[in-house]
């Protein structure tokens, strides 16, 4: 089985040695490791060059590309880059303990697997929050690994990208659903197109730990932001794209069901917000999910900023 390991960097020079050693010493050597770089400006390539130098690793590559994509585009670019059998993500600025590769890939090779996930530690440092890991809803197969059920519990993403490891022939199916979804994080999408193909898998094992800090991609892009009723709006329309292709699978009934309420609930939102409309929201308000994003909803309609 050959193993692929594929990073997206950018302005990582604070983490980035860390990370690559703790890749570097696996108890399971990748057989394969692929870096592209998303146009930084700090020391990032230099120290990824010279680690690579040092070591005569010749199965390491590092690309960097001529423009940035934007980190969801780059790792989209890094899965058609790959060539393992199955292929781990991995971030720039986390921490791998030693035996994860080996011990994720030994589940590898049951058929039903396409993405396995793990869990983890984190690290947060002065001026980030930490997050809450959730319980996730599942079923025992054998030992510490556990079947992800599909409910309502477990359509949001419930483990962050740099934990997962997924077969090969999975690729294909999650580019072509990315194609029409711009703004959605892989490792959401990854998960939520492996819960409704029956084939998302849980390792009940702590792989590393996720370093928290004020400048990663999520807390830069989270940070002081309020969404327009635009942005509000493409959200809800990727959400629903996202839905159309959970819906092309076997899923169970009862979480086909939530999936289609769900959807309705997206739509009736988008009509709302589109035409800005206390009227749209009275004949739209019994499909709300909740009494909050009404409100939320009817207050971004009546606001001339159109946005909260």
């Amino acid at each position: 089985m050959k193993i692929s390991l594929i990073m997206a960097t950018y302005n990582g020079q604070g983490f980035i040695e860390r990370q690559l050693t703790s890749i570097y010493e696996q108890t399971r050597p990748v057989d394969e490791v692929i870096i592209r770089d998303d146009g930084s400006t700090d020391e990032t390539t230099s120290i990824i060059e010279a680690f690579i130098k040092q070591r005569s690793l010749k199965n390491w590559k590092l690309i960097i590309n001529p423009v940035n994509l934007g980190w969801r585009d780059n790792f989209s670019q890094l899965l058609e880059d790959s060539t393992g059998d199955i292929v781990f993500l991995a971030d720039q600025d986390d921490y791998w303990y030693s035996k994860k590769i080996e011990h994720m890939t030994e589940y590898m090779d049951d058929k039903n697997i396409e993405v396995l996930v793990s869990d983890y530690e984190q690290d947060v440092l002065e001026g980030a929050s930490g997050h809450i890991i959730n319980e996730i809803p599942e079923k025992l197969v054998d030992g510490n690994l556990y079947l992800v059920e599909q409910n309502a519990i477990n359509y949001p993403v419930g483990r962050p990208g740099w934990v997962y490891v997924i077969k090969s022939e999975f690729i294909p199916e999650f580019l072509e659903v990315r194609k029409g979804i711009r703004n959605k994080g892989h490792d959401a999408l990854m998960w939520q197109l492996a819960l409704s193909r029956n084939s998302l898998y849980h390792l009940h094992e702590v792989t590393g730990i996720w370093t928290m800090h004020p400048k990663s991609a999520i807390a830069t892009e989270s940070k002081g932001r309020v969404l327009s009723i635009e942005q509000l709006i493409q959200y809800f329309k990727d959400e629903i794209k996202m839905i159309d292709a959970m819906l092309n699978y076997d899923t169970k009934v009862s979480f086909k069901k939530y999936l289609i309420r769900l959807k309705s609930n997206y739509n009736a939102r988008i009509k709302v917000l589109s035409t800005k409309s206390v009227l749209q929201w009275l004949i739209n308000v019994g499909k709300y999910s909740s009494m909050k994003s009404s409100l939320g909803d009817l207050k971004r309609v009546t606001s001339r900023r159109g946005k909260i």
